[in-house]
């Protein structure tokens, strides 16, 4: 899985290096074409927090085990990783107070997936992690936990991002040929000037 003790370790660092620097392009990206004062910004900033914190610091400092004690980049790795761990948990929350059950409930379902999936897949990452004897078999596959934790809220991103680059292009591309976009009937729907926010 790329462990930092692993003949690859380096390697994997400087991926996840180069992913956390991809992570604030995006969220820097995003932050811009959102509209000011828009929850949208807020999210902005917790995707840079998560790319800071949890990517880019598990490739500067690796979790490298020491037994009977914690290394310096080992307390980082951690203490970055929690305050990553918690800007992704909040961030489908951000979502919901637009996307609700009444006006998107496809989409509010998805981001209740998403909520209850990663709570489910962080419980049995932590549980692994600090070897509780209670659920053995959990215990063995601590990296398919982490891993699939990373992978249900990189698909997230990937969804938000898709959403995000479909609205803002529908609503230029009809602009310019004077057509109701999908955005002004949102408006008009919403009853709200200006551009909808998040």
């Amino acid at each position: 899985m790329g462990i930092s003790a692993s003949p690859i370790g380096r390697e994997i660092s400087w991926i996840w290096i180069f992913l956390g620097i991809l992570f604030v392009v995006f969220a820097f990206a995003y932050f811009k074409s959102a509209e000011p004062a828009s929850r949208e910004r807020i999210a902005a900033w917790l995707i840079a927090v998560y790319g800071i914190c949890d990517v880019f610091g598990s490739g500067a400092f690796p979790g490298v085990y020491h037994p009977g004690h914690l290394s310096l980049s080992e307390t980082m790795h951690y203490i970055l990783g929690a305050a990553g761990t918690a800007a992704i948990f909040v961030l489908p929350f951000i979502f919901m107070n637009r996307h609700n059950r009444k006006n998107n409930p496809l989409f509010f379902a998805y981001l209740i997936f998403v909520v209850f999936t990663g709570l489910i897949l962080w419980f049995f990452f932590v549980t692994a992690r600090l070897q509780l004897n209670w659920l053995g078999w959990a215990e063995k596959l601590v990296g398919l936990w982490q891993r699939s934790f990373q992978v249900n809220y990189y698909l997230f991103l990937l969804v938000i991002a898709f959403r995000h680059y479909y609205f803002y292009n529908s609503t230029a591309l009809t602009r310019s040929f004077n057509i109701p976009s999908i955005a002004d009937s949102t408006r008009f729907q919403s009853g709200i000037s200006g551009e909808p926010k998040c």
